[in-house]
């Protein structure tokens, strides 16, 4: 494999659009968004952005879900956004090399990595499966 393909800016693969949400949001809406998005895109996006004043702030994943309000019994109708969300998540920009979005991965632990422009306003996210996909796609070019 051309290592020279990770190289390339991230924009190049495709990245989601960046749905996002409230800080303050019921948390019971915010699932409901996401279970939306997943199934309109149909690849199981499993993170949803949370902004304040249109600046990221945060991401809420099935993770989030998991360990924060599942394991600990906590009543989803009484919570937001905010109080679960994983707080200034790392970001990267649509220009930056995929090779960084693949350090962040594993470095992390994050299969999902915001991206944000120079305001710091959600504008796309991707996923370790993009990235996967990205290559599979190469592989089979050659």
């Amino acid at each position: 494999m051309d290592v020279r393909i990770l190289q390339e800016a991230i924009h190049h693969l495709d990245p989601h659009l960046a749905d996002h949400v409230n800080i303050e949001l019921p948390l019971a809406e915010a699932v409901a968004q996401m279970q939306e998005v997943t199934s309109e895109h149909q690849r199981g996006m499993g993170a949803l952005l949370v902004t304040q004043e249109d600046k990221l702030i945060g991401i809420i994943t099935e993770r989030d879900l998991v360990r924060r309000v599942i394991s600990q019994k906590r009543d989803i109708k009484r919570l937001t956004a905010g109080q679960v969300m994983t707080a200034q998540p790392e970001t990267l920009t649509a220009e930056d090399p995929i090779v960084f979005a693949l350090n962040l991965m594993h470095f992390g632990h994050y299969r999902h990595i915001p991206l944000v422009d120079e305001e710091n306003k959600p504008v796309g996210i991707i996923t370790s499966k993009d990235i996967i996909k990205y290559i599979s796609q190469f592989i089979k070019s050659i």
